[in-house]
């Protein structure tokens, strides 16, 4: 049966953080197993969140120079700096376009904020606070290519300012922005250079972050035995750090990857958990996917009657949490399975 996939910490919409986009030209498991990892991922796949505007990169903002009593924009200090090399580089690799939008679902207030922020890094383009937030805020409306061009400004202001933290977190997010793009190798890449950045800083939370989401890449691949252990990387950091939240994030994970492998046993330990984990932590959204991966498993056992009974829990919390897409799902999956009949 299907499990949802889920976006983890990130902030702001989760649609725009979604991770089962069809991924062209990547390499996929065979016909079954890939519609089984379709349909089971849409639950799944818990991934650490671009960081929050009061997170590393925002507290960091690095500010033009003042030439001749006026403030010289960062394309014009960049492009005389000696690392403008590196700083091309990156941009070859994670090129950018400025088409942007704001999606007709967007509220007022976030409207708002994003023109706030626009006319901030038009002002200074050398602001990483401005740029990272405004990325948080395309990737909350869903525009993708405008989050992308974001966090690759607070990339090159990094690179420019040798600032591997701010590094580190520009990767973090476009790594996050690859994936539901849904270009796994350039996710890939960009969650590797995160976690290279992040261990050399001694980050070890940031460390966390980057297995969780590598090990979902992995998964996203047909990688099983990778992703289970990039999880338990996470898992066992986070765990040193008492960090119950990537703790929770890393089980639930794992639950999804063992019961993609057919391991049910493993799967509802792990996956349980988390549960247990969120509901501790008050992460009601977390408790419902839990949840309705927790029928997923009781339904591939052939008890019907406890899947329909935690899926109809998931339905009422996804509704709680006003998040129609997933209430939508469980509710298809009920159907189908023909509870209340």
């Amino acid at each position: 049966m299907a499990s949802i996939q889920t976006d983890g910490l990130a902030q702001g919409h989760p649609a725009a953080v979604q991770h089962d986009a069809d991924i062209a030209g990547a390499r996929r498991p065979d016909r079954r197993g890939w519609k089984l990892a379709a349909r089971f991922a849409l639950l799944a796949g818990l991934m650490t969140p671009p960081w929050a505007a009061s997170g590393a990169v925002a507290s960091i903002e690095p500010q033009a120079k003042v030439v001749d009593g006026r403030q010289e924009t960062a394309t014009s200090i960049v492009a005389r700096n000696p690392r403008v090399a590196e700083a091309d580089k990156a941009e070859m690799t994670f090129e950018t376009n400025r088409n942007t939008y704001i999606s007709p679902l967007t509220s007022p207030q976030v409207a708002r904020e994003i023109s706030h922020y626009e006319q901030t890094v038009r002002a200074n383009p050398s602001n990483a606070s401005a740029w990272n937030n405004l990325g948080h805020l395309r990737l909350r409306t869903g525009d993708l290519q405008g989050a992308k061009r974001a966090y690759h400004a607070v990339l090159k202001l990094g690179l420019y300012h040798g600032s591997r933290e701010v590094q580190a977190g520009a990767y973090a997010n476009l790594g996050i922005v690859y994936k539901s793009i849904g270009d796994l190798e350039r996710a890939q890449l960009a969650h590797k250079k995160a976690l290279t950045l992040s261990t050399r800083i001694g980050r070890r939370d940031r460390m966390a972050d980057a297995y969780i989401n590598l090990g979902v890449i992995h998964q996203a691949k047909g990688n099983y035995e990778e992703a289970i252990e990039a999880q338990q990387r996470a898992l066992n950091i986070n765990r040193q750090l008492g960090n119950r939240e990537g703790m929770a994030n890393a089980y639930g994970n794992l639950g999804v990857v063992y019961r993609l492998t057919g391991d049910l046993l493993k799967a509802e330990t792990s996956l349980t958990k988390s549960l247990a984990m969120k509901e501790h932590l008050g992460d009601r959204e977390g408790v419902a996917k839990a949840h309705a991966n927790l029928g997923s498993i009781y339904r591939s056992r052939g008890n019907r009657r406890e899947a329909c009974r935690l899926w109809s829990r998931a339905q009422s919390e996804f509704g709680a949490v006003n998040h129609q897409q997933w209430e939508n799902t469980v509710r298809a999956w009920m159907a189908e399975t023909k509870c209340g009949r």
